[in-house]
């Protein structure tokens, strides 16, 4: 799947995740989430065309590891959203 269709699918979790969490009263989880976004649009913006299976594998590795540090309480932390975004690319 080439980079920008998998960027696709992080904005539309991203969407999914707000809705559901009610980000707007969560600035703690969306300053989180944010940042594991960008940084995921980030990766992926290094590729041309389509990244390998095995890269992306990689990516979702490296995703998984990230740890955020939240300040407050997050309704919906980071790990729940890259696990969700790591899933959907994974069965796509």
């Amino acid at each position: 799947m080439a980079a920008e269709n998998l960027i696709g699918l992080i904005d539309t979790t991203y969407e999914y995740f707000g809705a559901l969490g009610n980000w707007h009263q969560d600035p703690a989880g969306i300053d989180a989430v944010r940042e594991i976004r960008d940084r995921m649009v980030r990766d992926l913006e290094m590729f041309e065309g389509e990244p390998s299976k095995s890269e992306v594998a990689e990516l979702c590795r490296e995703w998984r590891a990230l740890r955020i540090e939240l300040t407050g309480e997050a309704t919906y932390p980071p790990d729940m959203f890259i696990e969700s975004v790591c899933q959907v690319i994974e069965i796509s």
